[in-house]
């Protein structure tokens, strides 16, 4: 009698819980939208940043007279700027923030470029004394001229990144970027940094170091 009881209640329990569930099922969504998931974005480091593409063929002297080219650019990272030493707005500002990197970067693995887009007015003599007028480590850094606007132009154009210019007759302006250019030491081009940016000022020094600890030595 108990054990008839007891299957019973059972049963009845049973029934109770499909009940229960089928009232449910019947209130949920018959098609559910998938949840959206968002990938968080990778940070930029020597990892995941992109293997953009070569850097431009050139062969220009410095403030030294000595031969800088593409060829140079192996074995070793460089930070690139496009100045000119008459600007009075973009440049000045290109100039601090260098010489501000130049004391947070101290891997000597890591260096630096500057291409003047006003070769006939930054000549050997200018650059050289641009350089001490704004107290630039010239141990990592060359300023290099190009035979003429155009080609200056051209290579900041073949790195991508925003540049143009006029001859500066009168007033008219010369254009150029107020980006740092990346290179690694397989002299590809791997970013752009705008100097406005703080984050971007802070990735290219994490970045800039990340590429030179895969460099096996320092070139004597």
């Amino acid at each position: 009698m108990r054990n008839s009881k007891s299957r019973n209640i059972t049963a009845i329990a049973i029934v109770g819980s499909l009940a229960i569930a089928a009232a449910v099922y019947a209130l949920w969504p018959a098609h559910p939208e998938p949840a959206q998931i968002g990938l968080r974005s990778a940070d930029s480091s020597a990892g995941t940043l992109p293997l953009s593409f070569p850097a431009p063929t050139f062969d220009f002297s410095d403030q030294d007279d000595n031969s800088v080219n593409t060829q140079s650019l192996h074995g070793k990272v460089t930070i690139v700027d496009f100045i000119f030493t008459h600007c009075g707005n973009t440049c000045p500002k290109m100039t601090t923030q260098r010489v501000e990197l130049q004391k947070l970067i101290m891997d000597p693995r890591i260096t630096f470029l500057s291409i003047s887009v006003d070769p006939a007015r930054d000549d050997k003599a200018t650059r050289k004394s641009y350089a001490s007028a704004n107290h630039v480590d010239e141990a990592r850094w060359r300023f290099v001229c190009p035979p003429d606007m155009e080609t200056a132009l051209r290579i900041a154009q073949q790195m991508k990144i925003a540049a143009a210019g006029s001859h500066s007759h009168g007033d008219s302006p010369i254009l150029h970027s107020d980006r740092f250019v990346l290179i690694d030491s397989a002299a590809r081009i791997r970013g752009a940094y705008p100097i406005t940016d703080v984050g971007a000022m802070q990735r290219l020094q994490r970045d800039a170091n990340a590429l030179a600890s895969q460099i096996a030595s320092v070139k004597k």
